[in-house]
């Protein structure tokens, strides 16, 4: 069975595998699907980041 270990605000997951998918900033939304995350991260004000949103696999690969 594959699963994803996470919380919200933490800044990784856990994947079933044993990867751990790092991002920069801390997790602040995550819609889970049969067999990958959407994950949305929360950045600063004034910070410049493109990429806020993620998809995750469940082996643990963008």
């Amino acid at each position: 069975m594959n699963y994803f270990n996470y919380e919200r605000g933490q800044r990784e997951i856990h994947c079933s595998n044993g990867r751990i998918v790092q991002f920069e900033y801390p997790i602040s939304e995550i819609v889970q699907f049969e067999n990958c995350l959407v994950v949305r991260v929360w950045t600063p004000q004034g910070t410049i980041f493109n990429d806020n949103v993620f998809g995750e696999l469940k082996r643990g690969r963008s």
